[in-house]
């Protein structure tokens, strides 16, 4: 009982509309969006808008996993798109590192790319 309570006053609140059909909504929302989808990330949400430098440029994505060695993230974020970059740092903090390295090199970039307040959320909330 309390959660279609709940689920009520979230609705009027936020002012949503009432979905006859959520699960179909749901799917509709999705396949829309993977139709947009520019640079994939490992939460399949990927990236969606295209930067002007970005222009008519192929994304390439980097497999981040546990022997991902410092140079040749390096070597990747000098020749990454602006999108494949942002999908990189998505699925980077998607994932559990253990290793400094890593993180400073993520960070160093996002601060390049102007996403300070991201990484203050980021290190505030110990992604």
């Amino acid at each position: 009982m309390w959660n279609i309570v709940r689920t009520h006053i979230m609705t009027v609140a936020l002012n949503l509309p009432e979905l006859d059909q959520p699960f179909a909504y749901l799917r509709r929302v999705r396949e829309n969006r993977e139709k947009q989808i520019i640079a994939q990330s490992s939460d399949g949400l990927g990236v969606t808008n295209i930067h002007p430098d970005d222009e008519g440029c192929h994304h390439q994505t980097l497999m981040v996993d546990d022997d991902l060695e410092a140079d040749k993230l390096m070597d990747y974020l000098e020749s990454a798109t602006y999108a494949a970059k942002l999908a990189l740092i998505r699925t980077f903090n998607a994932k559990d590192f253990q290793t400094g390295d890593l993180e400073e090199i993520i960070a160093d970039e996002m601060i390049k790319l102007g996403l300070t307040d991201e990484l203050a959320r980021k290190n505030a909330s110990g992604w």
